[in-house]
Order: structure tokens, then sequence, then C-alpha cells
């Protein structure tokens, strides 16, 4: 699976619930706060898991080395 896919997902989903809650009439200042702390959630949950980090040119060289 594509690993921006789970961030495409939580990027709609954060703009779905601004949508529906500016819909719903929320005061500008109840929705900033909500939006802190959903990008606080967001941070903390995608901060906890590193991507993989791509091997170094030279290593991926020496290791072809016969």
């Amino acid at each position: 699976m594509n690993q921006r896919i789970p961030e495409l997902i939580a990027l709609a989903a954060v703009l779905a619930t601004g949508v529906i809650l500016i819909a719903l009439g929320v005061s500008p200042e109840s929705l900033a706060v909500i939006t802190a702390a959903l990008a606080a959630l967001y941070l903390a949950w995608h901060g906890g898991r590193p991507g993989p980090t791509p091997p170094r040119q030279e290593e991926a060289e020496r290791s072809r080395e016969p």
C-alpha cells in the first residue's frame, strides 16, 4: 500500500470535519481550537511511526560488489 494513502485519508477527514462543523454553525473560535486539537492528534499519530529510510548510495554500491 502506498504510504501517502493514509495521509490523504487523514487530510480528507480533517477537511470534511471542518466543513461539517462550519455547516452546523460552530463559532470560528471553537473551530480553531478543534482544528488545533486534531492537528496535534495527527502529529502524534504520524510521529510515532517513522517511515523506512532508504539505504545510502555508498552502502548500496558496496553490497553489489563481489
